[in-house]
């Protein structure tokens, strides 16, 4: 709801929050890199999206988004 609302340093938070209580779902780590990829941190994005694809390696929105982040990456 946050990203959806564009706080991301909120978003951001509760996130690395969940992550540190110990959740971990692919769908967590994608939703990371989208915050990360939106605050034009590509590098955290790239390895938030990196840990979604350790969780499921065929999770498609995670390739398509480390694809995109390399791309903004490359444009800097």
């Amino acid at each position: 709801l946050l990203y959806r609302h564009k706080k991301y340093q909120e978003a951001l938070r509760d996130l690395k929050k969940a992550i540190e209580s110990g959740s971990s779902s692919k769908s967590l780590y994608n939703n990371l890199g989208l915050v990360y990829y939106e605050l034009g941190r590509y590098d955290d994005a790239i390895d938030a999206f990196t840990m979604a694809l350790s969780i499921d390696q065929n999770y498609k929105a995670a390739l398509d988004n480390m694809q995109a982040a390399y791309a903004a990456k490359g444009r800097r």
